[in-house]
């Protein structure tokens, strides 16, 4: 988890723990968030408190349950730009019709979010680990069919719905737990692996074993059914009764909070920066594929490798460039990064063996992997804590519109212009991302010592006259 630092002349991140993996998500939203106070009040350098013990034996199986559901995430999430190919040849289907995959995912991811407040009020958690699943099974399931090709738009939405609603919901239940630090390392730390091994697995399948497009989907079937019957067996006690027992203001909304929210210049500068950002890496792994495959003449094996590579260096650099990013400071690694990026970009447009693409496309990964974690922190440092959560899901959630359009507009460019404008539309995407960033960066940040200093009156306020002296 990244951290606030109280020292101006410290780097402004600070970083302790397992660093977080890729799912774009709801993860950021409610650690940052719930945990900054207790954090920032702990500690005078910014490092995570100590947490007394581990989880309890009976969270043990929870965690797998979660974790396993991460896996299949990123199976399911990572194994679209493999398809993509597959799906143009078995329907038909020209590079617009196709990239109606990237406008219809996301809604699914919106209709989760609206959605998950009441399922957890009706159903608790155990509605989450029973309806999520099965959202994810009828999609695997009706894509196994091969039906007309707008059923398999209908099928990928009803997947989204189930794959938002978990992303959601364990990502908030892991950040209230113990350790929670640890504990959402694990959970995005298992999507990565899945989404690192989805492309390997289906490319796999479609050149070495030469199965037809559609038994990935009943290999995916298989994963869910085995994750609907772990996550029942995990969560089968926590029904909507212990749920709001344990979280009684979670049935309160706050609409004037989200009015304050949105009044915040840097809130908009983010949420332009995570459209511009999110939309380019869904455009990258949804399209590298295709691009390898058409532009360079690459097997679907070492195509889908290329996404692979580009999956792990996501993971990775999310994990190595974290104390780069502490020892530098966060505006200026995050700028190098971008620059990077480009380069990196560019090694990837010219290299002519598969190596070198793959290895190139790992590169891309590494450089992209903490732009949205360093967006999230920056735009922290900016906001009061009470408004961190509400912040951070709002700018996320115009990421994943980012993550409609941008994949979308390229489908629609490289139908009339060929795949060969995926380099330039990319190359413009990164230099409009560290044009963003510049200006995000640009803006004045909150003095953190008056966050502390706020958080040590409610403490001596609720902590009673002794509580007053000792302070």
């Amino acid at each position: 988890m990244y951290m606030l630092s109280r020292d101006e002349n410290e780097p402004l991140l600070s970083r302790n723990g397992t660093h977080q993996t890729p799912a774009d998500t709801a993860c950021e939203v409610t650690n940052n968030g719930r945990n900054h106070d207790s954090e920032t009040a702990t500690s005078s350098h910014g490092l995570d408190r100590k947490e007394s013990s581990g989880p309890l034996p009976k969270d043990i199986s929870r965690i797998a349950g979660a974790s396993y559901s991460f896996l299949v995430m990123g199976l399911i999430n990572s194994s679209v730009g493999v398809m993509i190919p597959q799906l143009q040849r078995f329907y038909g289907l020209n590079d617009i019709q196709v990239s109606f995959l990237f406008l219809i995912m996301p809604l699914g991811y919106l209709l989760a979010a609206f959605a998950n407040h009441n399922v957890h009020m009706r159903f608790g958690q155990r509605g989450i680990a029973i309806l999520a699943p099965f959202c994810q099974l009828t999609s695997v399931c009706l894509i196994y069919a091969h039906p007309p090709f707008i059923l398999v738009l209908i099928s990928s939405a009803i997947g989204a719905v189930g794959t938002g609603l978990l992303d959601g919901s364990w990502c908030a239940w892991a950040a209230g737990m113990k350790n929670a630090n640890t504990i959402s390392g694990v959970l995005h730390g298992s999507y990565s692996f899945g989404a690192s091994l989805g492309p390997f697995l289906a490319s796999t399948m479609l050149s070495k074993i030469h199965r037809p497009w559609y038994d990935w989907y009943f290999f995916l079937s298989i994963a869910v059914l085995l994750e609907i019957i772990i996550l029942f067996s995990a969560f089968r006690s926590e029904d909507a009764a212990k749920y709001m027992a344990e979280k009684p203001e979670e049935g309160k909304t706050n609409i004037s909070q989200l009015a304050v929210i949105v009044q915040q210049p840097s809130v908009w500068m983010c949420a332009a920066y995570f459209l511009a950002d999110v939309g380019t890496e869904s455009t990258i792994s949804g399209w590298i594929v295709t691009f390898v495959s058409r532009y360079h003449h690459g097997s679907v094996y070492n195509s889908g490798l290329c996404s692979s590579g580009f999956w792990i260096g996501m993971a990775a650099g999310r994990l190595v460039l974290g104390p780069v990013t502490d020892f530098v400071g966060i505006r200026s690694a995050t700028a190098t990064y971008l620059v990077l990026f480009i380069m990196s970009h560019a090694l990837f447009t010219i290299s002519t063996t598969p190596v070198l693409l793959i290895a190139t496309a790992a590169l891309l990964g590494v450089f992209c992997g903490p732009l949205f974690p360093n967006g999230v922190v920056l735009l922290l440092s900016h906001l009061p804590s009470r408004l961190h959560v509400g912040a951070v899901s709002f700018v996320a959630l115009i990421g994943q519109v980012g993550s409609a359009l941008l994949p979308f507009a390229l489908g629609a460019l490289s139908q009339h212009l060929g795949m060969r404008v995926f380099p330039i539309v990319v190359f413009a995407e990164l230099v409009t991302i560290l044009g963003l960033w510049v200006c995000f960066a640009k803006l004045p940040v909150r003095p953190p010592d008056l966050h502390v200093r706020r958080q040590t009156v409610n403490e001596q306020q609720s902590g009673g006259h002794d509580n007053q002296n000792d302070h």
